[in-house]
């Protein structure tokens, strides 16, 4: 298996339930929105800081129900292959061009401060 070196999305898009920028929408409040905006499909795995990171649904073969936050809509859950900690992918990072922060995943607390304070999505 080949090991990516950066977050370079690949070409598949995948629905988004809200805007990828406080500016795409000026005279809506940021969790309004008339057409889903799409995001880019992100890898399997790649590589942060010398630490790889596998998509969770890549790993375990039975369902993974994400929960009813709406953080969920945002994101994706990954492994990181360090310690086999679930971490928190957000889309609107890629799209934007931001550093993945990769919450490790115990509550929804942190992940909706960062949608909040980084890209203005309240919940």
């Amino acid at each position: 298996m080949s090991t990516p070196t950066s977050l370079t999305p690949s070409p598949a898009l995948t629905p988004s339930p809200a805007p990828t920028s406080p500016a795409s929408t000026p005279s809506l409040p940021p969790t309004s929105f008339s057409a889903p905006v799409q995001y880019y499909e992100p890898p399997d795995e790649f590589i942060q800081d010398r630490i790889t990171y596998v998509k969770r649904a890549k790993i375990v073969n039975k369902g993974c129900r994400l929960g009813s936050s709406h953080i969920w809509k945002y994101s994706l859950q990954y492994i990181r292959g360090s310690d086999q900690k679930e971490v928190y992918y957000c889309h609107e990072c890629t799209v934007g061009k931001y550093k993945q922060e990769l919450f490790v995943i115990n509550s929804t607390s942190r992940v909706r401060n960062h949608l909040k304070q980084k890209h203005q999505i309240n919940s």
